[in-house]
C-alpha cells in the first residue's frame, strides 16, 4: 500500500475504506452462522515511517489509523457482539519529542513522504542535483529554507536507501522530533480495546487491563471466539513446515549495521 499522504484515491482505497468493506462483508457472510469472524486490520506503514525516520508519513498514517479505530468503535456500538483489540508488535524508530521547541505545525506543509521523494529524486537525470532538491524535493516536503549543509548532505545520497532517513531527520530537527534509531526499539507499546455496551467494556478492561506481552493477546481472542490456536498450528504443521519462509538473521544484522 502507498503511504496515506502519497495514496491516489482513484487507484487505491484507504485503510478506512478497506476496513469498512471487510467488516461489512464478513458480517454479511456470518450473520446466520453460529461462529463469528476474526479480522486483522494492519496499519503497517506507521512502522515503515518509523524505519525511515519520516515524521510526515508517520503523522498521516497514524491519523488514518485513528479513523479506522473510530469507525470500528462506531460499528461495535451498533453490533455489541463484536470487540476490538489494537496493539503493535514493537515500537519503531524510538520517536521522542523535545521538551522545548516542539512544533508539529512544521509538518503541515509537506505533501509527500520521504519514500515518494526519494523515488522522485532518483529519477532525476539532470546535471544540477542541488538545484532540483531546492526547487522540487524540499518544497514538497514542507522545507522552504534548506541550508547549504543540508543540501550537500542529500546530493550524494541520490538513489541510496539512506536518503529518506536523512531528509526525514532534517524536518524532524525543525519540528523538535528526535529518532533514537532506524530500527525497532524496546519502548512499550499501547494496547487499546473496546466493547459495547458499558458492561462489556468493563469486562474487557478487567480481563485485559495492565501490562501484557503481545504474544499473550491471542489467548484472549481464543477465549472470546471459543477456539484453540494450538489446533490451528497443528493443522498447519501436519504436512511439514517447508512452506514457511526462513529469515536470514545474519543478513538482517549486516543490513542494519550498514543502514545505521
Amino acid at each position: 500500500m502507498s503511504y496515506e499522504l502519497d495514496r491516489n484515491p482513484s487507484l487505491e482505497p484507504s485503510l478506512r475504506e478497506m476496513a469498512e468493506a471487510a467488516i461489512n462483508s464478513l458480517h454479511a457472510a456470518t450473520k446466520d452462522a453460529k461462529k463469528g469472524y476474526f479480522l486483522m486490520i494492519e496499519a503497517s506503514r506507521i512502522d515503515h515511517a518509523g524505519h525511515s525516520n519520516d515524521p510526515v508519513g508517520h503523522l498521516h498514517d497514524t491519523l488514518m489509523y485513528n479513523e479506522v479505530v473510530d469507525y470500528v468503535r462506531s460499528w461495535i456500538n451498533r453490533h455489541p457482539e463484536t470487540q476490538m483489540l489494537s496493539a503493535a508488535d514493537h515500537e519503531c524508530g524510538g520517536l521522542t519529542l523535545v521538551q522545548e521547541g516542539y512544533n508539529p505545525l512544521i509538518l503541515k506543509n509537506a505533501n509527500a513522504t520521504v519514500e515518494a521523494l526519494a523515488t522522485r529524486f532518483s529519477r532525476y537525470t539532470g546535471s544540477d542535483a542541488a538545484g532540483f532538491l531546492r526547487s522540487d524535493i524540499y518544497p514538497a516536503y514542507g522545507i522552504s529554507n534548506p541550508t547549504s549543509a543540508e543540501v550537500a548532505q542529500l546530493v550524494p545520497l541520490k538513489g541510496s536507501s539512506n536518503f529518506g532517513n536523512a531528509l526525514g531527520r532534517q524536518i524532524s530537527a525543525r519540528a523538535g522530533i528526535n529518532w533514537a534509531t532506524a530500527q525497532h526499539s524496546a519502548v512499550d507499546i499501547s494496547l487499546f480495546g473496546y466493547a459495547s455496551p458499558s458492561e462489556n467494556n468493563k469486562a474487557l478492561r478487567a480481563e485485559m487491563g495492565g501490562n501484557w506481552d503481545n504474544t499473550q493477546l491471542p489467548g484472549y481472542i481464543e477465549k472470546a471466539l471459543g477456539i484453540r490456536v494450538k489446533d490451528a498450528t497443528a493443522a498447519l504443521r501436519k504436512d511439514g513446515t517447508g512452506w514457511v519462509g526462513k529469515r536470514d538473521l545474519a543478513m538482517e544484522k549486516r543490513s542494519e549495521h550498514h543502514h545505521m
